[in-house]
């Protein structure tokens, strides 16, 4: 008798470790996530910390069932060729812009809005709100393309130029203005009157420097860290556009993981944004004086000078992505900028 009871001890107390034991293919199984991304691994910036971080929170909190593997400097390909991968589910996620995905989601526009904010926090209070969340799944549900945050890219977009101070909109008349590959900033740069020519970003120091364009827009971090101020004079601080890239996973590899392992994912992406967002605002405070000493003039217009920029570009803006996207984004946007204030 005793022997029978201690073996159904025994076999209550296997069944108990079995069940206990994590034996599921799920625990056990391994999964790679290989980010396919723009930029070189410079640290400390906005964006090598941003994911350097996600990548070691993930491996960390995921006990090493998730592997991050990052491929930096453009190895995969163009941004559109990189955010096709992830559509397809050849790699799974990316970094990439308004205007890659505009291509496959033209609602996106709506985020280049000009003079739309005025300061960071507005901003970040903008893109942690319903409407842009609303505007996410929305493209998730067309493309499969889940958008685990929009991270700051270096902070407001501020104009330079390589002939003359820039202080009102008649001083654009006629200067050669680089912009991305997207036809909103054409819209803002021609609604100045100046001529837009789209040149891609690891081209861009050469055509300054070889006069092929005159000028650009981006964040002043990046025309610090890329010593722009080689072959640029004159600094306009006019935040006409807050600059966002995306953070993107394939959305089947999402939903193909454990709920546990998608909570790390969620928890990492914010303590990567949140690292993001402060290293982009010390380079960004630190590039006016890196600027300065490097001989470059910076001037900020005045409250009404902005203003005048705001009236002549906002309008012929908001016209043409109506008439792109629809009124249903382009009012969701204005509100949810006017909510952020």
């Amino acid at each position: 008798m005793k022997r029978r009871l201690t073996f159904c001890v025994l076999l209550i107390a296997c069944g108990i470790w079995f069940i206990l034991t994590p034996t599921s293919s799920h625990a056990q199984q391994q999964w790679v996530m290989k980010f396919g991304l723009a930029a070189p691994d410079i640290n400390p910036s906005f964006w090598a910390t941003h994911y350097n971080m996600f990548k070691y929170e993930v491996e960390r909190k995921s006990n090493g069932r998730i592997q991050v593997e990052l491929i930096w400097g453009g190895a995969l390909g163009s941004p559109s060729d990189r955010m096709k991968q992830v559509m397809m589910g050849q790699i799974q996620g990316a970094d990439t812009a308004e205007g890659p995905i505009a291509q496959v989601f033209k609602p996106v526009q709506v985020f280049s809005i000009p003079y739309l904010l005025e300061d960071e926090y507005q901003a970040w209070r903008l893109y942690d709100g319903a409407f842009v969340k609303q505007l996410n799944e929305a493209l998730r549900k067309k493309t499969g393309l889940r958008v685990l945050h929009w991270w700051e890219s270096g902070g407001f977009k501020q104009w330079t130029n390589s002939k003359r101070p820039v202080r009102t909109p008649e001083d654009m008349k006629g200067l050669k203005i680089r912009v991305m590959p997207s036809p909103i900033f054409q819209k803002l740069v021609s609604s100045l009157g100046g001529s837009p020519t789209p040149i891609s970003f690891g081209e861009l120091y050469g055509a300054l420097k070889n006069k092929t364009v005159d000028g650009q827009n981006n964040a002043l971090s990046l025309v610090n860290l890329f010593k722009w101020y080689q072959v640029q004079k004159y600094v306009t601080v006019d935040n006409h556009v807050y600059a966002v890239s995306a953070m993107v996973i394939n959305d089947k590899f999402y939903q193909s993981l454990p709920k546990d392992l998608q909570q790390v994912i969620d928890k990492a992406q914010a303590l990567a944004l949140a690292v993001n967002r402060g290293v982009s605002r010390y380079t960004d405070h630190m590039a006016i004086e890196g600027l300065k000493r490097n001989g470059m003039e910076i001037y900020v217009p005045t409250p009404q000078q902005r203003a005048l920029f705001k009236a002549k570009a906002q309008g012929p803006v908001l016209e043409w992505l109506r008439g792109e996207v629809g009124d249903r984004w382009v009012d969701g946007m204005l509100k949810a900028a006017e909510d952020a204030k």
